[in-house]
């Protein structure tokens, strides 16, 4: 998996991997939006340190995950979101790697 970079008029998403150790998070996500809610840059990554060890689609549903935060998606209630607060688990319990209804509902909401 490669590093990735995402540009949109006005900022851009950067994606990639790192290492942060066993600190108890598979990913983060950072934003900086301080003019009228719009998100101006962002960045979503995942921890090498537990990532390193999950087949490509966990990997994948982690990504998602955390580019939904960095576009501005919260945690979802429901467990068989990507958004749910332990993507992993998501993948886990249900295969998915890909937004589900009420990922997409939230995006719709937002933009």
């Amino acid at each position: 998996m490669s590093d990735v970079n995402l540009s949109a008029t006005g900022g851009n998403i950067r994606v990639y991997q790192s290492y942060t150790g066993a600190d108890g998070y598979a990913g983060y996500s950072y934003w900086s939006c301080p003019y009228y809610g719009q998100t101006i840059s962002a960045e979503a990554r995942l921890n090498t340190y537990y990532a390193d060890a999950y087949p490509t689609l966990k990997k994948k549903t982690v990504f998602v995950h955390e580019i939904g935060h960095a576009v501005g998606l919260h945690h979802s209630q429901y467990s068989n979101a990507v958004m749910y607060t332990c993507p992993a688990c998501v993948y886990n319990n249900y295969y998915y790697s890909d937004p589900q209804s009420d990922d997409i509902a939230g995006m719709n909401a937002r933009y």
